[in-house]
């Protein structure tokens, strides 16, 4: 704990250090995981913790421009 920081909250405390929530940092943890999963970076088949769209549109129509 760096001195002075006592008796500030923990948003606080993150606030002064510049940094983010346990939480957020975890998220974007996770999120790195998934690219690295999609884009075959990692020996894990994406199929093993998701459950793969037939259409890949998520229901949306598939448009030309």
């Amino acid at each position: 704990m760096v001195l002075g920081d006592r008796d500030l909250t923990y948003g606080e405390r993150l606030k002064n250090l510049g940094l983010t929530t346990l939480e957020t940092r975890r998220l974007c943890r996770d999120l790195i995981e998934v690219f690295k999963m999609f884009k075959g970076l990692d020996d894990v088949k994406p199929a093993d913790f998701f459950t793969m769209s037939s259409t890949g549109l998520r229901g949306h129509k598939n448009s030309q421009i």
